[in-house]
């Protein structure tokens, strides 16, 4: 019969602490890569100045009022393949951008939303692209996978 003290069992129970925790540890970081991205529900503030370039690709949902069509063409999202439209604040907040860039595939079910929705306060749904300041008015481009009233 063998006695084991307090500090005896300490040790071996920080040591297989310490394994433990190094092994999930590098287990989520090698495994971050394949983990679902989830939606985050943003507002026009998030794209406030230089913190719309933190969103690339960045699934979220914002709401607003669906604008017009708008004219213009970007090397990823070419004019052949998108359409285009605003997405304004819906109270017109002064310390956020008043206008988003929405780009929909042409023909698709969201690009439909857009266009029978204009003047209506919508949710939309998509990936969000932080744009560089000299491609035009928008911080932010938004390819909306959905779009639905409010």
């Amino acid at each position: 019969h063998i006695h084991m003290g307090f500090f005896q069992w300490l040790k071996i129970g920080a040591l297989s602490a310490l394994l433990a925790s190094t092994l999930a540890w590098a287990a989520i970081m090698l495994l971050t890569p394949f983990m679902p991205d989830r939606t985050a529900k943003v507002d026009f503030t998030e794209f406030h100045g230089d913190r719309a370039d933190r969103f690339q690709g960045k699934k979220v949902e914002i709401s607003g009022i669906a604008g017009p069509a708008v004219t213009m063409s970007l090397s990823r999202f070419p004019a052949e393949t998108y359409h285009f439209y605003h997405l304004k604040h819906p109270t017109g907040a002064h310390k956020a951008p008043a206008v988003i860039g929405i780009a929909v595939r042409k023909d698709s079910p969201a690009d439909r939303g857009m266009q029978e929705k204009t003047g209506e306060k919508v949710i939309i749904r998509g990936q969000a692209w932080g744009l560089d300041h000299a491609t035009g008015e928008f911080p932010v481009l938004i390819t909306a996978d959905t779009v639905q009233q409010e």
